[in-house]
């Protein structure tokens, strides 16, 4: 990940023990990535029902003679 420079320095923790060879160790703190996979994947599930919801919304105002809120309260039904 370092050598794309794909979130080099959002994803990046000093290294801390023996295991670093001359400070070019780096290792990557995996809750901060879980964090931005959990949003993600939230905003995109809340985006799909969104959407169904004004799909849906569209069919049933423009099948109907009803007005707005009419048709509103029936998608919603």
């Amino acid at each position: 990940m370092e050598l794309t420079g794909f979130f080099p320095q959002i994803f990046r923790r000093l290294p801390n023990d023996e295991l670093a060879i001359d400070g070019h160790t780096i290792w990557y703190d995996d809750r901060k990535f879980e964090r931005v996979a959990y949003a993600v994947i939230c905003f995109g599930k809340l985006g799909v029902v969104s959407g169904f919801v004004v799909l849906f919304y569209g069919v049933v105002a423009l099948g109907t003679t009803a007005r707005a809120f009419e048709s509103l309260a029936a998608a919603a039904a």
